[in-house]
C-alpha cells in the first residue's frame, strides 16, 4: 500500500549471560575482627577490587592477609618482598590458611617490559582471533600483566571464585615498566592497571592490592574500593585507624574505625557491644590472683594494664565526656574479682557508683550474700563551698576510709564527690596523699576514679604510682596507662537490665 511503513524487525535478543553465583550470606563473609563495611563490600556477585594504602608501619600486610583468611574462598599471594618461610614466621596462623603452593614470588619471575614483543602481532600469528574480538583484547590485556599476576592465575581453581593479594602493586609495576633509556610512562601504567582491574573483574576474583605511594593516582578511580591505614603514637601508646575513602556499593556508618593488630592479626573495634556469636567472650569466674595483688577480673585487661598492685595507689582519670556509668560494668568487674577472692572492698559512693548500681550489676556476676559479707559503703558527704571550714564530719570520714585500708582491702573513692566535702583544695590534696601514705604501710589496694577537670588532680597523679587515662576517640572508649605506660584498650560495656554486664576488651597494638 503506497505510504504505508515496513513494520521495523523486532530486535534480536540480547545473548543470554549467566550471573555469578548469588552471594553468600553476611555471616559467612570473613570473621568478627573485619569491619562490617568491608564484610559487606565482599559480599558481591561480582569480584571486588580493594586498594589498601598507608605509611610502613600501619599493617597493610597484615591487613591484607586477615582479609585473605576470612573471605572463605581459595587464597592466593603474589608478594615482592615477603615470602612464604618468612610469612609463617611472622604470621603462624597463616600456615593453616595459605598453602606454599598460593604464593608466587614476583621478583623470581620478572623479566621487564622495557622493549616487550607486540603481544598483538603475536596472538594474530598463531590465532584466528581478530583485534576486534572480545576474546582478543581479553588476552591481549591479560599479556600485558606482569609475569606474576600470569602466574598466580594459572594457580587458580577452576569454576571457583578466588582471592588474591597483590603486596605491593608498586613493587610489582614499577620494575615492570622501568627502561634503561627512559622512566616508566603514565600512560603504560594506566593501560596496565586498566588490565589489571579488567582481567580480575571478568575472573571473578577479589583482589586486594596494596600501594606504597603516599598521593592518589589513576588506580584509585579503577578499583570498587580505597581504605587507608593511619597509625598515631601518643604519649607511649599507638592508635590505629583505618580510613574509608571509597567503598563503591556500601552506605557507611562513619569515615573511619579503629584497629588493633595484636597477635599478628587484623581486628577492628565494633561500635556496638558485639554478639557472643560474633566475639567470643569469657563469662566472669573469679580469676587466680597474682601473689603482689588483685586481679581486675578480666583477662584481656591483665594482660595489658596488669593486676591492680598491693600497696600502690592506682588513679583512673576519665574524660568527662566519657559516661562514668560505662565504666561500672568494669568496677563491677574488679569489686566481684576481690570480694569472690576474699578481700574486702570499702566504696565511697556518687550516683553513678551508688551501692544500689553496684548490687544490680556485681550480683549477677558472684553471689549477693558473698558480696554483702565482704562490702562496706560510705554514703557521699556534704558539699561545702569554697573558702569555707572543712565540718569535722569529713574529717571523720576520711580516717573511717584510713581504717579500712588493710592487707587485702580494696577502697575505691570517687575523688569528684570528696574533694566537695573540703573547703580548699590544699586540705583535699594533702588528704589524698595521707590516704595514699596508709595503703602504702598496709599494703591495701586504694582506687581512685576522678573526672580530668577535677582542681587539683595534677598534683595528685603526680603522686601515686599507677596512673591510668580513659577518654572517648572515634566514638571508641579508650583505657591506657601513663605510669606504667601500657597499650590503649578499647573498652565497650552494657548495662542491660536484668542481665550480667558485659564487658568487651581489645587491645590496641
Amino acid at each position: 500500500m503506497p505510504g504505508a511503513r515496513k513494520k521495523a524487525a523486532p530486535p534480536e535478543p540480547a545473548p543470554h549471560r549467566e550471573l555469578p553465583p548469588s552471594p553468600p550470606p553476611f555471616d559467612t563473609v570473613g570473621d568478627w575482627r573485619l569491619p562490617t563495611e568491608i564484610r559487606r563490600f565482599f559480599r558481591s556477585r561480582i569480584g571486588q577490587s580493594l586498594l589498601i594504602r598507608g605509611a610502613p608501619g600501619t599493617g597493610k600486610t597484615t591487613f591484607a592477609l586477615s582479609l585473605l583468611a576470612g573471605l572463605k574462598a581459595p587464597g592466593f599471594y603474589v608478594s615482592t618482598r615477603v615470602f612464604y618461610p618468612e610469612l609463617v614466621e611472622h604470621y603462624p596462623w597463616l600456615r593453616e590458611e595459605l598453602p606454599e603452593d598460593h604464593v608466587v614470588d614476583a621478583e623470581a619471575l620478572w623479566t621487564g617490559a622495557g622493549g616487550s614483543r607486540d603481544f598483538g602481532a603475536l596472538i594474530r600469528q598463531f590465532t584466528q582471533l581478530t583485534p576486534e574480538s572480545e576474546e582478543f583484547l581479553n588476552l591481549d590485556r591479560f599479556l600485558s600483566l606482569p609475569p606474576g599476576v600470569q602466574e598466580v592465575f594459572s594457580r587458580f581453581p577452576p569454576g571457583e571464585r578466588s582471592a588474591l593479594v597483590i603486596d605491593s602493586w608498586d613493587g610489582l609495576i614499577e620494575p615492570y615498566l622501568s627502561s634503561p633509556d627512559a622512566p616508566p610512562s603514565p600512560v603504560h601504567r594506566l593501560r596496565i592497571e586498566n588490565a589489571l582491574i579488567s582481567v580480575l573483574s571478568k575472573a571473578n576474583v577479589h583482589a586486594i592490592l596494596i600501594n606504597e605511594t603516599p598521593s592518589f593516582g589513576a588506580l584509585e578511580y579503577l578499583v570498587h574500593g580505597v581504605v587507608e591505614l593511619r597509625r598515631d603514637d601518643t604519649e607511649g601508646m599507638v592508635l590505629r585507624e583505618l580510613v574509608y575513602h571509597k567503598l563503591r556499593g556500601v552506605p557507611l556508618q562513619s569515615s573511619s574505625i579503629m584497629y588493633s593488630l595484636d597477635g599478628a592479626r587484623f581486628a577492628a573495634v565494633p561500635r556496638r557491644f558485639p554478639r557472643p556469636a560474633d566475639a567470643p567472650m569469657e563469662p566472669f569466674q573469679v580469676r587466680e590472683n597474682p601473689t603482689y595483688g588483685l586481679s581486675t577480673g578480666l583477662a584481656e585487661l591483665d594482660r595489658s594494664i596488669g593486676p591492680m598492685v598491693a600497696g600502690q595507689p592506682v588513679l583512673f582519670e576519665y574524660d568527662p565526656r566519657v559516661e562514668r556509668s560505662s565504666l561500672r560494668p568494669v568496677i563491677a568487674y574488679l569489686m566481684a574479682q576481690a570480694v569472690g577472692s576474699g578481700w574486702e572492698v570499702t566504696l565511697l559512693t556518687d550516683v553513678p557508683f551508688s551501692i544500689a548500681s553496684f548490687l544490680s550489676e556485681a550480683e549477677r556476676l558472684i553471689s549477693r550474700a558473698k558480696i554483702l559479707e565482704h562490702l562496706n559503703t560510705f554514703n557521699p558527704p556534704p558539699w561545702v563551698s569554697d573558702g569555707s571550714p572543712t565540718p569535722p564530719a569529713t574529717r571523720q570520714l576520711v580516717e573511717q576510709l584510713k581504717e579500712s585500708i588493710t592487707a587485702k582491702s580494696v577502697v575505691m573513692i570517687v575523688l569528684s564527690t570528696l574533694e566537695s566535702a573540703f573547703g580548699s583544695r590544699a586540705e583535699f590534696v594533702d588528704t589524698i596523699n595521707s590516704l595514699s601514705s596508709r595503703a602504702r604501710e598496709r599494703n591495701g589496694i586504694l582506687l581512685f576514679t576522678s573526672p580530668s577537670s577535677l582542681p587539683g588532680l595534677g598534683e595528685i597523679a603526680s603522686a601515686v604510682p599507677g596512673h591510668f587515662r580513659i577518654f572517648s576517640h572515634q566514638r571508641t572508649t579508650l583505657l591506657y596507662g601513663i605510669r606504667p605506660s601500657t597499650p590503649a584498650v578499647a573498652m565497650l560495656t552494657t548495662n542491660i537490665r536484668g542481665e550480667a554486664p558485659g564487658v568487651w576488651l581489645l587491645t590496641i597494638r
